[in-house]
């Protein structure tokens, strides 16, 4: 009897995938890592461009890869910091790049531009970024800042903020202890940016 059920099943499944080709169709992937010309294997994060390039960053510096081959930028390229937490893409195709310990700083496929406290940025702890209507939301270890490309607009209260999310066209940003806030604000009008609960 289970001879008959045991040939039953084969048959049925035989059946099965031959009616679904993808199915049985081998799916090719690759391991990227240290021995393929990562500079580490902790990833922080994956984006892929408007230009078909895959951007990894890791705890020891930025990566591009175009399927082939892995192209490794660090503080000797001008990072900021090796740390690489967040990637985002602006209209005209640079990247926005989050590092912890570093700032922000935007890549124009040549040359990287840093931003730190120096420079009106309230921490250099980036945990996340976020780009929308031209503007640069960014998620610190002490506040919510939103960047025009021109100044840094944040308000006073301490907040550690673990990430930046969209949702309904609206931006969100998660707090560690404090909960979540809806961000309001009107691009003409940041100093007044409000953080609703």
């Amino acid at each position: 009897m289970i001879k008959k059920y045991s040939q039953l099943f084969f048959f049925l499944a035989i059946g099965f995938l031959s009616l679904n080709p993808q199915l049985i169709t081998a799916q090719h992937s690759r391991n990227i890592s240290i021995e393929t010309g990562l500079p580490s294997n902790s990833i922080r994060v994956l984006f892929k461009a408007k230009s078909g390039l895959l951007w990894i960053g890791t705890d020891n510096g930025l990566c591009s890869y175009d399927g082939n081959i892995v192209k490794v930028y660090n503080q000797s390229n001008g990072l900021p910091s090796n740390e690489i937490w967040s990637i985002v893409e602006n209209e005209n195709g640079n990247l926005w790049i989050g590092c912890y310990n570093g700032g922000i700083c935007l890549f124009d496929g040549n040359e990287f531009t840093s931003f730190t406290k120096k420079d009106g940025l309230p921490s250099n702890n980036v945990r996340q970024l976020h780009y929308k209507d031209s503007l640069l939301f960014i998620a610190t270890d002490s506040k919510l800042c939103i960047y025009d490309g021109n100044k840094f607009y944040y308000k006073s209260n301490m907040m550690q903020v673990m990430s930046v999310k969209e949702v309904n066209h609206s931006i969100y940003a998660l707090s560690r202890a404090m909960g979540v806030f809806k961000v309001d604000y009107e691009s003409n009008d940041l100093a007044n940016f409000t953080l609703d609960s």
